[in-house]
C-alpha cells in the first residue's frame, strides 16, 4: 500500500520509520507450520519482514530463532507432594518396623525419581502431563503391609493362648491360683480362656 504522500515512485521500497515486524512464516525442522504449537517443545524459525510508518512492506526479511521449552516446574512439584505426603504416612504407621518403613520409602522414591525424569524427557504437554500422572498414581499406589510386628503379635497371643489353657487344664490349682498365675505371666487375658466350673478356694 502506497500514501498519497509517499515521495517514492516504487511501492516496495520502504522511506518511513519502522513500526512493526510483521510475521511471513514459521518453521520447524525444516517444515512449514501453521504456528508456534505452545504443547510441543523445538526450536522454531521465524521469517518477518518490516513494515514501515507509511505501510509500505520492506524486501528483505529477517529469521529469527525461537526456542520453546515446556514448563515443567509444577508438574515436578506435584510429584514431589505426591511423595513427602506418602513417606509421612508411611512414618505415621507405627505397625511398620523400620526395616519395612525403609524398604517402602524406597518403593516411593523409584516412583518419584522414574517420574521426574520422564517429565524431563517429555517434548509435549500430553508426555509430560502422563508422567506426572503416572508418577502420583504409582507414588499413591505404594501401600504398606506390616508383616512382622503382626506376626509378633500372633505368635505372643497364641503363646498366652497355650499359656492360658496349659493353666486352665491343671486340676491342682483353685481358680483364684490359675488367676495368680496369669498375672504373675503377665497374660491379663481372661476373656480369651473359657470359663470354668466354681472350684473350692482351697484344695481338699
Amino acid at each position: 500500500m502506497v500514501r498519497v504522500n509517499d515521495l517514492e515512485d516504487d511501492a516496495r521500497q520502504t522511506n518511513g520509520t519502522p513500526v512493526q515486524a510483521d510475521i511471513v512464516s514459521y518453521s520447524k525442522n525444516g517444515q512449514t507450520v501453521a504456528a508456534i504449537d505452545p504443547t510441543v517443545e523445538g526450536e522454531y524459525t521465524v521469517t518477518l519482514r518490516a513494515r514501515d510508518s507509511q505501510d509500505k512492506l520492506s524486501n528483505n526479511t529477517v529469521q529469527v530463532k525461537v526456542a520453546f521449552t515446556l514448563p515443567r516446574e509444577e508438574a515436578k512439584t506435584a510429584v514431589n507432594n505426591a511423595a513427602k505426603a506418602k513417606n509421612t504416612a508411611i512414618d505415621n504407621n507405627n505397625n511398620l518396623t523400620a526395616e519395612e518403613k525403609a524398604a517402602e520409602k524406597a518403593k516411593v522414591e523409584a516412583a518419584k525419581n522414574t517420574a521426574l525424569a520422564g517429565i524431563d524427557q517429555a517434548k509435549t504437554t500430553a508426555a509430560r502431563n502422563a508422567a506426572q500422572n503416572k508418577g502420583t498414581s504409582d507414588i499413591n499406589a505404594v501401600n504398606p503391609v506390616p508383616v512382622a510386628k503382626p506376626a509378633a503379635n500372633d505368635a505372643l497371643e497364641q503363646a498366652a493362648v497355650n499359656k492360658i489353657n496349659e493353666i486352665s487344664q491343671r486340676p491342682d490349682l483353685t481358680r483364684e491360683e490359675k488367676q495368680a498365675f496369669m498375672d504373675q505371666y503377665g497374660l491379663h487375658a481372661m476373656r480369651l480362656w473359657p470359663r470354668l466350673p466354681a472350684r473350692p478356694t482351697t484344695r481338699p
